[in-house]
């Protein structure tokens, strides 16, 4: 009875207290500056007086309620954002002696007054969600919640909460167990929250962090009890949408340990993306720039972005956090950005381009810089540079494998160029090859980690060079001087390694942001420490400081500083130790997902979302509360690359970005999978027996032998293909590889999870197929693959199917329908299409489709109204065959409104247009098109071989305030275009084959305000193939202020182009006659290409910042007439063999540039 007493003493007091401190909140946004100082004052006693309360009642009785704390609440529930009803509390059920209670609450009803839309009342305890479902005849779902320190306190505490179906404000909360976790300081909401973290040191302090989000800093106390807690006040700016570490918990962890165990290993309270708000009105802060899910490098991290933490303030003494500048942002290092590499890039610079990029010889570089020093950086950035872009024909950036011969070299080199694959070996064809494609061309060919010591593959280089026109450049990286010494007379830059000060200054711009030195001395000195043992490389500094950023004490500062892997000698292959420290700092669940990119060959180009695929089919990824798998798998990605062990690629001209691994970094992994994880690729070793990850990648095309090859290996969970070309240059179609005794292979290792056959021979699957009943990624792109067998359904748990490029399958099976769990499907080729059959609908787990062929059979085939279940699309999706859509209201049931997840939006109807020459061919097509409505959100639309007269009203209207690219492409009957000049984000706008339109009036709607301007973000136009186009309708000069780019092609009755006042670049190819236009005032370059009959190109007298001028293939050409009067202008002609250039040139040469 005593007890009891003094529970409810100790209610009491913690009741007026916070009700003192939500008075003084409500006060202090009426106070000017010098009262609210005195605000705070009155305000951060109330917070020292709870501390106090809390500390003595841990101490000397069980479970206290926590801040803010009611009467009625009592001590299960903690206290409530909400109102608890007067006299609604009561016992329900004592089993087992387990007490179960429930109360209902009000929530806290929004700022829209939606009674549905009430948020739940949070108690101040931390819970993590683990299910909800509807109860029979129940209006809304149940929510269950267990207590977040389940596993890592052992605390039993549960609750569901239901909202009422009479009154939605009100919630019904059921209780059940005790909490016996260490939950002493809670919250209400729209109050502090606060996060107690003791700290293991002589003192045994507990440090309470508050976040306010008022952000009226609440200042720095100390409690009078000997456990002394020290409260800093954070201010806030977080979102309530990011998912990440509820603000309320704390938890104890050891600083010195550097596997950080506790809270901070896989599921402890630090794991934010797994951890879920009792309430959804809850406030989030994410513990990472990328908003991952999980406890990296030991759990929270304060990073120096604004936008994710506000720095903190007001530190006390001993409160060992780090402060940070809030004035300041972090700076990304790398990108566009070279820190203290300024002059090693101009130097380069001045070396590929000669003499104002005129030079009159071939060129050869060679940069002898060390790994991880940033020189893949810096040639990136030259190579993307738009100086180079200008003074090259072509250029080439090649990432060299480890081992290359001469042949090897010329097939990497016309890969590169051509983009086809080259399996030729004999020399002299070879060279018979290079020399036709790069015969009058002035190539630039960068390429990196050439590290051959053979004389023939320097020999090469200066073969390529004189086939080459004059100012051709070859660059190359190596490592060793004596390397590039083979090869002779040359031109050499050697880069050295930062100096001392850049060192430091990059991993304080990555780090900290900006220092206060006197809040943050001791984290300086531990930060130069840790620079110093990087040796001024700057990828080890990256990765430290990747590292050290989310490490929010000095103990984890020192715990990184002294660990025993720096002691370690560099192993073999050069890793510094810096790599090998940060990789022992990742948690569990990154460092299974970075071991697995041992199985991918140095300079992989890597694509994130496929490498996330192969995560989730060896079931790396663990699950969230609010994500579903794949976000959280790209997280884990996007974690891996906020700590450099990933580098963005700027070299490939895909829509999707690419990254590569580092070459140290890639050693680093190689090293610590040896035998687990098994890369094979000259076919001569055989795999060990612990394998359980095995890759071939085949130089050329041969044969294999599974059955000789894996003799001896039982327990197999991934065998994947990878093609040499795919990593080594851009764009390069796959060669082939022959897989004998596939059979065998499957019968053996029947744990198969991952399976990827892509670039082999392959013309069907064995029926022991089925055995693969673990299967969960089966991968069969650029196969000679006819038939996927019935067999297929057996692979219940079948994840990812992707068959790309498969130019002999025609259909899939019936038996697809069973694989329920199949979240992507890929079977995209470029000619012809895959049929579907009935009943495809049942996949209504699909996340990504990438094509959707609507068949002919409406029987055997599927119809477009069958996505009408597949409710969880996003990304890119392309419905082809809609020739084959016979009434729109099936389009209708496709609901294709809806999917708001979708990105990019492709219509493809058919090439045949016999198809729909009925009277109602092109009435039907009208009204799909109208309800294939999009969301508003699109961002990418194509419509391609639509047979309509008109386009949709829906097109004409701003509606999609987020769509960037628009192409209409073989729309043969419509003669208007829609006037798209209101959609304020559209970048990109391509318009070809529309045969039937004569007029071009991109202007026309009356649905926008005449005197808007129109096509306000519009970057690129392209117009080609309109044969019938005759007139372009003159614009507004306010219109189209963006425009960079515009391209006209085989518009053989065009006549003019209209004024474009901001456009730069003009290209016009193929067409009958050179296009008038008067009145281009900003163009800096004009193309021109392949006009046959054409004898005299008049040039319109303001061109006034024309900068070059490129004319090609016209082989009538005889003379250009009105050259602009400018002090320098490049021109280049090529491939006209009856221009003659002295006779045309009205400049002076000497201020000319001229390329004949």
């Amino acid at each position: 009875m005593e007890n009891e007493n003094k529970t409810m003493e100790m209610n009491r007091l913690l009741t007026i207290l916070s009700e003192g401190i939500d008075e003084m909140r409500r006060l202090s946004s009426h106070l000017n500056e010098q009262l609210l100082a005195d605000a705070m004052n009155v305000q951060s006693r109330f917070s020292q007086a709870i501390a106090i309360v809390s500390s003595m009642e841990a101490t000397g009785m069980h479970q206290m309620p926590s801040q803010g704390h009611t009467a009625a609440s009592g001590s299960l529930g903690g206290s409530f954002s909400g109102s608890p009803i007067e006299g609604s509390e009561r016992i329900v059920k004592k089993r087992k002696g387990t007490v179960k209670r429930t109360i209902n609450v009000r929530g806290t009803v929004p700022d829209d007054g939606q009674p549905d839309t009430t948020l739940e009342p949070d108690d101040g305890f931390s819970w993590r969600k683990y299910g909800a479902k509807y109860l029979l005849n129940a209006k809304y779902p149940r929510s269950y919640y267990r207590c977040t320190f389940q596993k890592n306190q052992n605390c039993e505490a549960l609750k569901h909460v239901q909202r009422s179906d009479e009154d939605p404000t009100i919630f019904v909360v059921t209780y059940q167990g005790d909490h016996i976790c260490t939950q002493h300081v809670g919250k209400t909401q729209s109050t502090e929250h606060q996060l107690l973290i003791p700290m293991q040191n002589e003192s045994d302090e507990h440090v309470i962090i508050n976040f306010n989000n008022s952000n009226i800093p609440i200042g720095t106390h100390e409690s009078a009890h000997d456990d002394q807690s020290k409260i800093l006040s954070l201010s806030s700016t977080i979102s309530s949408t990011q998912a990440g570490l509820r603000s309320e918990r704390y938890n104890e962890f050891s600083p010195s340990s550097t596997s950080f165990g506790g809270a901070f290993s896989s599921g402890g309270a630090f794991s934010s993306g797994f951890v879920s708000s009792g309430a959804s009105d809850s406030n989030y802060f994410s513990v990472f720039q990328s908003q991952f899910g999980a406890d990296f490098g030991g759990g929270s991290s304060f990073h120096g972005s604004e936008s994710e933490l506000n720095d903190v303030i007001s530190p006390p003494p001993g409160a060992q956090v780090v402060e940070k500048d809030s004035s300041k942002q972090c700076s990304e290092v790398g990108g566009s950005f070279v820190f203290g590499r300024e002059d090693d890039k101009n130097k380069i610079f001045e070396l590929i381009l000669g003499d104002n990029n005129n030079s009159r010889e071939r060129n050869c570089v060679s940069v002898v810089a060390d790994r991880g020093t940033g020189r893949t950086t810096i040639l990136n950035i030259i190579y993307n540079d738009e100086r180079v872009f200008d003074a090259f024909d072509s250029r080439r950036f090649i990432c060299m494998p480890e081992e290359f011969d001469d042949t090897e070299l010329m097939r990497l080199v016309i890969q590169s160029l051509s983009c086809v694959p080259c399996n030729v070996t004999e020399i002299e064809i070879l060279k018979e090859i290079l020399t036709e494609e790069l015969r009058d061309n002035k190539v630039l060919l960068l390429l990196d980690n050439f590290e051959s010591k053979t004389q023939k593959c320097w020999d090469l280089l200066s073969v390529l060079l004189n086939v080459c026109t004059i100012g051709s450049t070859v660059v190359v990286t190596t490592t060793q001087k004596t390397v590039a010494e083979v090869r002779g007379p040359m031109h050499f830059y050697y880069m050295n390694h930062l100096s001392d000060e850049w060192s430091w200054f990059i991993f304080k711009q990555s780090t900290f942001c900006s220092l206060n030195p006197s809040a943050n001395s001791d984290l300086l000195d531990i930060g130069k420490h840790l620079v110093a043992k990087c040796r001024n490389n700057v990828l080890c500094i990256k990765v430290v400081s990747g590292l050290v950023r989310h490490l929010v004490t000095l103990d984890w500062w020192k715990a990184v500083l002294d660990s025993l892997s720096w002691e370690m000698d560099e192993m073999e292959g050069d890793v510094p130790p810096a790599l090998r420290v940060c990789y022992e700092y990742l948690p569990p669940c990154l460092k299974k997902c970075f071991k697995y990119c041992s199985l991918f060959p140095k300079e992989h180009v890597f694509s994130k979302q496929h490498l996330v695929q192969l995560w989730l089919s060896q079931g790396f990824i663990e699950p969230g509360e609010s994500k579903d798998l794949e976000n959280i798998g790209l997280d884990y990605f996007d974690e891996l690359v906020s700590r450099s062990f990933f580098r963005t690629l700027s070299i490939h001209n895909t829509k999707e970005e690419k990254f590569m691994m580092p070459g140290l970094v890639h050693d680093l992994v190689q090293q610590l999978c040896q035998n687990e994880y098994f890369q094979l690729e000259g076919y001569k070793q055989q795999v060990p027996g612990k394998a359980c990850h095995l890759a071939l990648v085949p130089r050329e095309f041969q044969s294999v032998s599974l059955k000789q090859l894996t003799t001896g290996v039982h327990n197999l969970q991934t065998f994947i293909v990878l093609n040499r070309s795919d990593y080594i240059c851009e764009g390069i179609s796959p060669s082939i590889l022959n897989l004998v005794e596939l059979d065998d292979l499957f019968k053996r290792c029947m744990n198969l999870t991952t399976l990827k056959l892509d670039n082999t021979d392959i013309e069907e699957l064995p029926q022991s197929i089925m055995l693969l009943s673990n299967l969960c990624f089966l991968g069969l792109s650029n196969t000679n693959i006819k038939r996927i067998p019935m067999e297929i359904s057996n692979l219940v748990h079948l994840q990812t199917l992707e068959a790309k490029d498969c130019h002999y399958l025609e259909e899939l099976p019936r038996t697809i329908e069973a694989l329920t769990n199949l979240h992507y499907l890929d079977v995209r080729k470029e000619a012809g299409y895959v049929v579907m059959p009935r009943g495809i609908a049942k996949l209504t787990n699909l996340r990504r489709l990438a094509t959707f062929n609507v068949g002919m059979d409406p029987l055997m085939h599927c119809g477009i109204e069958e996505l009408k279940y597949m409710q969880h699309l996003k990304g890119c999706l392309e419905i082809s065959g809609l020739v084959n859509v016979r009434n729109g209201i099936y389009a209708k049931k496709a609901d294709i409104r809806s999917k708001d997840r979708i990105e990019t939006l492709s219509l493809h109807w058919s090439d045949a247009k016999t198809i729909l020459e009925g009277e109602d061919g092109a009435e039907i097509a009208e009204e799909v098109l109208l309800n294939l409505h999009p969301k508003h959100n699109l961002k990418e639309l194509v419509i391609q071989d639509y047979p309509g007269n008109v386009f949709p009203i829906w097109m004409e209207s701003s509606y999609f305030l987020t769509l960037v690219s628009v192409i209409f492409d073989h729309c043969y009957n419509c003669e208007r275009l829609p006037d798209l000049g209101g959609l304020p984000l559209l970048r990109f706008f391509s318009i070809q084959k529309m045969h039937n339109v004569q007029t071009m009036n991109l202007s026309n709607s009356k649905l926008i305000p005449e005197n808007s301007t129109r096509y306000p973000s519009l970057e690129q136009l392209n117009i080609w193939e309109m044969y019938e186009l005759v007139n372009w309708v003159e614009i507004n000069n306010r219109d189209f202020p963006c425009i960079h780019s515009l391209s006209i092609s085989k518009c053989s009755n065009l006549r003019n182009i209209p004024k474009f006042t901001y456009l730069v670049e003009l290209s016009i190819y193929s067409c009958a006659q050179f296009l008038e236009f008067m009145d281009l005032p900003s163009l800096q370059l004009l193309r021109i290409d392949s006009l046959h009959k054409t004898k005299i190109i008049r040039l319109p007298k303001n061109l006034l910042q024309l900068k070059k001028l490129e004319i090609s293939h016209c082989p009538d050409l005889l003379s250009i007439e009105g050259l602009p009067e400018v002090k320098s202008i490049e021109i280049k002609v090529v491939r006209c063999p009856k221009f003659n250039l002295e006779n045309n040139l009205n400049m002076k040469r000497e201020e000319t540039s001229v390329l004949a």
